[in-house]
């Protein structure tokens, strides 16, 4: 049986040509991304939104391109932050002569350095095993002594001193 023709109930508002397409609209450029928004959005129930997913490929594959496309400008924005830009601003600059104050416009480039912050966030995410916040540090006392005691051998066969420590 056909979804859109169905024997009982409300006529479905589903339409083949248009719903795909606002879904993606509304996913993308209002960045709607929970079902209850959706929903609100296209006027529709929570359940029926879920009986679009599944009835409706086009449908789901057009939410999902609208999410995605999104998420590729957040990450663009936020890549550009992390490496820093440039950018062109116009000024206007006002001079005095002896016939009188004339405007100059003049173009300046700007430098955004990159931000910290956010280097750290992109990091963090993207490369969590070198960069996670709560890293475990597993330490062999053996290993560091031995380690400690090669390096003040080294110190004194070069004739360095070693300052005592005080506690």
């Amino acid at each position: 049986m056909d979804v859109n023709k169905r024997s009982a109930g409300q006529p479905t508002k589903y339409n083949d040509k248009f719903t795909p397409q606002l879904a993606k609209w509304i996913c993308r450029d209002k960045n709607f991304t929970k079902d209850e928004d959706l929903a609100k959005a296209l006027s529709i129930s929570i359940s029926t939104l879920k009986n679009w997913k599944k009835d409706h490929p086009e449908f789901l594959a057009a939410i999902k391109e609208g999410k995605n496309e999104i998420d590729r400008k957040v990450e663009d924005a936020l890549l550009k932050i992390c490496l820093g830009y440039d950018y062109e601003r116009e000024e206007i600059e006002v001079h005095t002569s002896d016939r009188g104050e004339y405007q100059k416009k003049k173009t300046v480039t700007m430098h955004v350095s990159p931000d910290p912050t956010s280097i750290i966030f992109w990091l963090c995410n993207r490369k969590k095993d070198l960069w996670r916040r709560n890293a475990t540090i597993e330490l062999d006392f053996d290993k560091g002594k031995a380690e400690i005691n090669e390096l003040f051998e080294r110190m004194k066969k070069e004739g360095k001193k070693i300052a005592p420590t005080t506690t």
